[in-house]
């Protein structure tokens, strides 16, 4: 039985957001743009679930820090938290244009550069988002796009969680500019690809090897013991023959690390 004395979730949950502090919308990162303004009433936004199902909601708070937004599905006005983890994006429909007074400025063309590139979100369910963006912001708690809608520079204004993101690229790849500019050819950027990759799988005992800090000798040795007792890893084996020191190993992992 429910406890007279105990406020229903709706109020509870009306508290909460009294509470809370508007949230700062990012616009697009030009001048031309207006500044950020705090979310003062509801927002009409399209919602992608996790399934790829599109709703329209009215976003009333936007809690990053605490990874929910408060939503409300029409025609109902009940708010309920959303969970950043329960959704792969959430778009703000209503366009964000540049401001008239930049084009009343003498820099007005200097102003009215914005650049429109691809962009391509790997997420971690092994989907993506795709499509094309009026610059891009990062933070700690997601990706802020800024999709293109009309021909006078209105932009929506999209966010993706960080916690659903594996990768993200935005803008052409560094090999298609340069196949564009005639700088390389196909041949020169398929093997510059294959050389960053291995890269990518350079292993520690790779790493320090070519660091000169153990022998080839060394490395053959410790990769049989480590065969032998699979649940050690070959820096730990390297460790345990006195081939290197903590420190060395540490070093080399760093080393890992940056060319990853």
């Amino acid at each position: 039985m429910t406890d007279p004395k105990t406020p229903p979730t709706w109020e509870l949950l009306d508290a909460e957001k009294a509470s809370l502090r508007p949230f700062l919308w990012p616009t697009p990162p030009f001048a031309s743009y207006p500044s950020t303004k705090e979310q003062t009433e509801p927002l009409i936004c399209e919602v992608e679930g996790t399934n790829g199902i599109r709703t329209t909601v009215r976003l009333t708070f936007f809690v990053p820090e605490e990874g929910v937004a408060h939503i409300q599905i029409p025609p109902s006005r009940t708010t309920i938290p959303l969970q950043f983890s329960h959704f792969r994006s959430i778009t703000i429909t209503t366009p964000v244009h540049p401001s008239r007074e930049a084009s009343k400025d003498i820099h007005a063309e200097l102003l009215a550069q914005r650049t429109i590139n691809s962009y391509n979100v790997s997420l971690t369910s092994q989907t993506a988002l795709t499509g094309l963006t009026v610059g891009h912001i990062e933070t700690e708690f997601g990706l802020f796009l800024f999709p293109p809608v009309d021909d006078e520079g209105g932009v929506s204004r999209m966010f993706i969680p960080k916690g659903l993101i594996r990768e993200s690229q935005i803008g052409p790849l560094i090999g298609d500019v340069l196949l564009e500019q005639n700088s390389a050819t196909a041949e020169q950027v398929a093997e510059a690809f294959d050389k960053q990759l291995q890269m990518r799988q350079q292993k520690v005992g790779d790493v320090l090897l070519s660091q000169k800090v153990v022998s080839q000798a060394q490395l053959l040795e410790a990769l049989d013991k480590q065969s032998k007792l699979p649940m050690i890893r070959i820096g730990e084996a390297l460790v345990s023959m006195g081939f290197v020191t903590q420190d060395q190993l540490k070093e080399a992992l760093s080393q890992q690390d940056k060319d990853r």
